[in-house]
Order: C-alpha cells, then structure tokens, then sequence
C-alpha cells in the first residue's frame, strides 16, 4: 500500500507521458489505492474520491408537486465556474461527476463551461434535467463534450398527468426535446450520452408507469429508472396503495422486459402495511450487512448538498456519533475527504458496527468499483 501510495502522489512526474496519459494514470492509481485501503479498512485515506456529486443548481424553472421548492424550500444560488474550481485537486484523480443539484442545471449559466472543465480532466459526466431548456445548441453541446450520460425526468405518459405534477412544464415540448437529442446523437452515429427517462413514482401517477416505459422506448431511451416519491407529500406516497403500486411495478417490468428496455425500479412495498406505518419510512426492520461485505461509499464517494454539507451517500446527511462531516463553506474540500466525521463512518463500517441509515439502506451491500 507504500508503494501505491507513493505513486500516486508523484504520478504528475512521471516523464514521457501526454497529460491524457497523465490522468488516466492517475485515475487507475487512485483507484487501485481506494480499493486497497477499503479491503484493509483504513480510515484516513491517501485515496481521493472517485466519484463527485456537485449541486451545481439550486434553482428551478419548474414547481413539481414532489419537490421541496414547491413546499417552502427558497433554494440555493446557482454555482459559478469557480466554485466548481475548488474541487479540481480531486478532478485529477476522480472518474465521475453529477452536477446536477436540486434545480435544472440547464438554467445555470456557467453549466456547459462546467461541462468542458469536466471533459478536459477526463470526467465521466451525467446529470439530471427537466428536459424543458434541452434546445438543439445544447444538444450539439451535450453530444460533442461527450456526456455520458443524460437522465431526464418525465413524471407521467400523458400530457394531463405530466402537467399536473411539473407546473410550468409542457408534456409536447419535453417528449419532443428528448426525441430531438436520441435523432441527432443517431444522425451523428454516436452511442453516448446514454439515455436514461426517470420516474418519480407516487399516487397521483402509477396507472400509467407501463405506458411510460412505452413511451420510453418509443423515443429510443437506454433506461428506465423509477423512484418512489419522499414523504414531502405524506398523501402521495405509494405506501398507501401497497398493492396497486406492486401491480404497477410488476406490470412495467413485465412490458420493459418485453420491450428489452433496461428498467431499475424499487423493491416491492409490505402489502400487510398500514397507512400510518407508510408515512414513516425509516420504520423498517434493520436487515444486518451481509458477512464479510460493509458499504464503499465513504471510500469512494462526495457528495456536496445544496447548502455546502459534505457526506457520502443520500442516506446519511451530517453526522455519525456526533461527529460531522463538514462544510466547503468552512473547510477547504480536500481537508473534508478525511473529516472527523468521514473518519468515524469508516471506522463504523469496518468494525462491522455500521449505524442505523446503513443498516436500512438497500445499497448497504455495495462494493467498491
């Protein structure tokens, strides 16, 4: 581990190589060193992260029904070019970014300037949109920086059920929008960015997941994800309807599987629970990690919150046992990948004590990659 540490550090000046040399160099010794310290359950790490989530939008040009800015939340400043900047010492070493954030990121001015920063450290990038902005200019933007991927959030498969959930969006104009990006990246023979259509999954939409995987396939997407809505909107949730949601579910992999289109959906909901047990998600039997495996997100993963916070995954926010993870308004983002915070989840994780969020996560079998 010496060793792979030390060729990290120098990787820079290592002579007779390109600077794309460079990086893919400094990627693959990065993570061959997050691995290592994973497996060992080291705690401070050499390692950078792999992986980057930047809440680069912070603002929205829509009111979705599901969203925390329709109930209350003023949102964010949208990030500058030099914010992201701060975050080039991991660039260099990191595989992925997701600049998305809680807003559209296509709203934001320095978005494509972010892109080609992103593309000139070698970043696999993808990120989030409404799809309502996605004009021909950005799509010849988004195609030729090489995006790897492009998830686009369509919340129903007719215009009345899609509309009545993202106020201020019009069903022709993002469907249109999608299909305009799958022509011109065929026209150009390309195969990325990938196309992935997400669903957020509640009451007020289930009836029509199958004729959106339909749809989905129609207009020539990759994937399919679909997402159960937060309990921001307690009436919506689909743990009321346990079984009627199950049977959209199972319905939707029944025609993705027919239509061979990839689809991630949830796992099926307790058909037993009750209406006051389903407001409370967290209310779940604790399932321990599986022997001999711990979670790889606090080796691998940052992820910045709109409001600068640090952690490594959605499920654990701002501390473990008191100890936080921190803030980049506070602390250069370097000093935060080994924060007392992060420190101390490693240490839970690889003691095989992992905390509560851990144990009711349904990624806590995950390994590093």
């Amino acid at each position: 581990m010496a060793q792979a540490r030390a060729a990290l550090v120098k990787v820079y000046e290592v002579p007779n190589l390109t600077y794309a040399q460079r990086l893919a160099h400094a990627k693959s010794l990065n993570s061959a060193l997050a691995k290592l310290e994973y497996q060992n359950g080291t705690t401070q790490l050499t390692c950078r992260p792999a992986m980057i989530e930047l809440p680069v939008a912070g603002k929205c040009n829509l009111r979705c029904t599901m969203c925390g800015l329709s109930h209350g939340d003023p949102g964010f400043p949208n990030w500058t070019l030099e914010e992201v900047k701060k975050f080039e010492p991991f660039f260099r070493f990191a595989r992925s970014v997701n600049p998305t954030g809680a807003g559209e990121p296509l709203a934001v001015r320095d978005f494509f300037s972010m892109l080609e920063l992103f593309s000139g450290y070698g970043l696999t990038t993808g990120f989030y949109t409404n799809a309502t902005l996605l004009t021909p200019d950005k799509v010849e933007s988004v195609i030729r920086l090489g995006i790897a991927q492009v998830n686009i959030s369509i919340d129903g498969a007719t215009a009345a059920t899609f509309e009545n959930i993202r106020h201020h969006a019009k069903f022709a104009t993002v469907v249109g929008n999608t299909r305009r990006l799958v022509a011109r990246r065929r026209e150009l023979g390309r195969n990325i960015p990938r196309l992935q259509i997400a669903m957020v999954l509640m009451r007020e939409n289930m009836h029509e997941l199958p004729d959106l995987v339909r749809l989905a396939a129609d207009i020539g997407a990759d994937s399919v994800y679909v997402g159960f809505v937060s309990a921001i909107v307690p009436e919506n949730i689909c743990e009321r309807e346990p079984i009627r949601t199950n049977a959209m579910l199972r319905e939707a992999r029944r025609v993705a599987e027919a239509l061979k289109l990839p689809i991630l959906c949830p796992d099926y909901l307790p058909e037993h629970a009750t209406a006051e047990a389903a407001t409370a998600r967290e209310a779940v039997v604790p399932l321990a990690p599986a022997s001999g495996c711990m979670c790889s997100h606090p080796w691998q993963q940052l992820v910045v919150w709109n409001d600068g916070g640090v952690s490594p995954c959605c499920r654990i926010r701002d501390q473990v046992d008191g100890e936080k993870f921190g803030n980049i308004h506070e602390t250069p983002p370097e000093q935060l990948w080994n924060s007392p915070g992060f420190v101390r989840l490693r240490e839970r994780l690889a003691s095989r004590n992992p905390p509560m969020d851990c144990q009711i996560c349904p990624l806590r079998t995950a390994t590093l990659h």
